[in-house]
């Protein structure tokens, strides 16, 4: 077998699907020839604690004390000791993708989607270029718009990330921890390159209808389950709400099967409207997400503004253009992904959410304004009340507010190609 010049090797662990989901877009937008294999930590109490911490008040209150200030520089220093001295099954794993090639790869590039991995790799690279005599690097791309300490990884050799704020406050925290100073580049959010597709005319046309309040076409809604499974109970209550207002409402639901889904599964799947995609396999759902909303047409989609918000990048000509309804937040990477979506005109400003919600609850006309700031939007934020939630998605449509934030051009489109232009990097 002729030897590889260049093994990648995708890492990525299963604290939620963002990171995954990140994953498989790098991997779908690799050039043609590319030598791949798949990485993954098999750690389910990571993933546990993720579900905690992301579910209970009291533990989402404590995670987002731990990550800022002091307290984010102190547990960062601890989880960075504790990964560093577990790393007996990632080379194991490495151990045996080498063991498929009769003649080792010339150099190996490990992609790392979560900062766990990470810090495990760059303490095994070492080792690893000494044991195998293969040269060995690391990339580290950061799956949220958010500077946390943690994404600093000082052995790696380039770190990618969103955006210019987040570059620039990680080479800051660099430079003052002065354990070496990793190359960091900015780079448009990697986005799964079959969702930038562009929407034929007759595909067009039936996003159009969707959010023409006096069509009678269905609206077709997209309603991804985390992967932590949060906010089960809101969407139950937020969809059968816009159902009551109009029956014109459809909802495709996709999330993984687990005992934490499934009375939530069983429910949606019994309801008129409703469609629900599952399955037990982390990369099967998010292939199941893409297939989805790659092959169908829809308007709206209902997410937390986790790394499925960086989709406002996409225009509505493009698959992948929804409208997103945005969820409350749950961490801090979340509020920093809607400080992305607000520096970038990409949802309203806090001023005009605020008076956007308040003429919502009056129930009156669309201020001017408004409706002509709504051109630039690609998204909302919604109330965390389920019922009244519904209302005010009801009334900015009949108001065209959705219309309007249709009529935007091509320019957010220009992003939309992160995946593609990571590899350039490389």
């Amino acid at each position: 077998m002729e030897q590889v010049q260049n093994l990648v090797v995708l890492a990525y662990a299963p604290t939620g699907l963002g990171h995954l989901r990140v994953t498989n877009a790098l991997f779908e937008a690799r050039p043609m020839g590319t030598h791949v294999a798949f990485l993954s930590s098999h750690e389910r109490a990571a993933s546990s604690l993720h579900r905690l911490t992301s579910i209970h008040p009291i533990t989402r209150s404590f995670m987002e004390w731990t990550q800022n200030g002091w307290r984010e520089e102190f547990f960062t220093r601890v989880y960075r000791h504790l990964l560093a001295s577990r790393t007996q099954e990632l080379h194991t794993q490495l151990e045996a993708i080498l063991a498929q090639y009769p003649t080792p790869p010339k150099r190996l590039v490990f992609v790392s989607t979560h900062f766990s991995l990470a810090h495990q790799l760059s303490s095994l690279k070492k080792h690893l270029e000494k044991k195998t005599k293969v040269e060995a690097s690391l990339v580290v791309v950061v799956t949220d718009d958010s500077p946390q300490k943690m994404w600093l990884v000082p052995e790696a050799d380039l770190i990618v990330v969103p955006s210019e704020e987040t570059k620039h406050a990680l080479s800051v925290y660099a430079r003052a921890l002065g354990q070496g100073t990793p190359e960091i580049k900015a780079n448009p959010y990697p986005i799964n390159p079959r969702l930038s597709n562009k929407l034929n005319r007759s595909e067009a046309l039936e996003r159009a209808k969707q959010v023409d309040f006096n069509s009678k076409h269905r609206i077709r809604v997209l309603v991804p389950v985390s992967g932590a499974a949060v906010g089960l109970e809101f969407s139950a209550n937020f969809t059968r709400g816009l159902r009551k207002l109009s029956k014109r409402f459809r909802f495709s639901v996709v999330s993984r099967q687990s005992v934490h889904t499934k009375v939530f599964l069983k429910k949606m799947s019994h309801r008129r409207g409703f469609y629900v995609h599952a399955s037990e396999n982390d990369r099967n759902v998010v292939r199941l997400y893409d297939e989805v909303l790659s092959k169908n047409v829809f308007a709206f989609e209902l997410t937390k503004p986790s790394e499925q918000a960086f989709k406002a990048l996409l225009a509505p000509a493009q698959k992948g253009g929804v409208v997103m309804l945005l969820t409350r937040p749950v961490g801090r990477q979340e509020y920093d992904n809607l400080a992305f979506l607000h520096r970038k005109g990409l949802i309203p400003s806090h001023e005009m959410h605020e008076k956007l919600r308040i003429a919502a609850i009056g129930n009156g006309r669309a201020p001017e304004d408004i409706l002509k700031a709504a051109i630039c939007w690609r998204g909302v934020r919604i109330p965390d009340a389920p019922m009244e939630a519904a209302n005010f998605v009801y009334w900015c449509l009949r108001e065209g507010i959705f219309a309007k934030m249709l009529e935007c051009g091509s320019h957010n489109g220009k992003e939309s190609a992160g995946a593609q232009k990571f590899w350039t990097l490389l």
